[in-house]
């Protein structure tokens, strides 16, 4: 377990896709979902027929709710397809529905939020409902609106400001109700 998690951590992978076996050893890979720095998703195994056994559970469903228990042990959330049972094929279908998924963690876990509100700088409140953003790894941090007209009055005249104007502009398109908010916004500062 240890040597996959440094191949894959060699070859730059940024997600996981754990896919259990009949009678998989589930407490070792679950200890890789755990370990690895990324989205990670837990699918089993179908048996490809039943005919060799005494009933119809060939499959690797039991090893999936050992997983899905050692997961919980360990405190980490795996994504797990509502039914995440598979021939080869229908796990590969299973795989293109993370992709998106795996983007979206991964983007959220770089994700850093300023915001401004009526507390000191880096004050986080016990009555703002960020728990599940810090689970997911992303950084928050408070600032008061004096902290925000300091940040302002100090960026006035810097030499990004035109390229960064013209930035907004372009993805703004014609979507900008405001024109002119952009071009004006570092001379505002004489409002105050």
């Amino acid at each position: 377990m240890l040597k996959a998690l440094q191949e894959a951590k060699d070859k730059s992978i940024n997600s996981l896709v754990i896919y259990l076996g009949n009678f998989g050893p589930e407490g070792p890979l679950t200890q890789m979902a755990q370990r690895f720095d990324g989205p990670v998703m837990f699918v089993s195994a179908a048996e490809e027929s039943t005919a060799c056994l005494s009933n119809d559970r060939g499959d690797a469903y039991c090893g999936m709710l050992n997983a899905s228990y050692s997961a919980n042990l360990r405190n980490i959330r795996p994504h797990i397809p509502q039914y995440p049972v598979g021939t080869p094929e229908e796990v590969a279908v299973m795989i293109g529905d993370f992709v998106p998924v795996a983007r979206t963690i991964l983007g959220l876990k770089g994700l850093k939020i300023f915001s401004f509100g009526p507390r000191p700088h880096d004050f986080v409140a016990c009555n703002a409902p960020i728990k599940a953003l810090f689970d997911l790894g992303v950084e928050v941090m408070e600032n008061s609106e004096l902290d925000l007209l300091d940040l302002f009055q100090q960026a006035e005249g810097h030499q990004d400001i035109p390229g960064i104007v013209a930035e907004m502009e372009r993805e703004l398109g014609d979507n900008n109700p405001y024109p002119d908010l952009l071009l004006n916004w570092h001379n505002m500062k004489s409002h105050y």
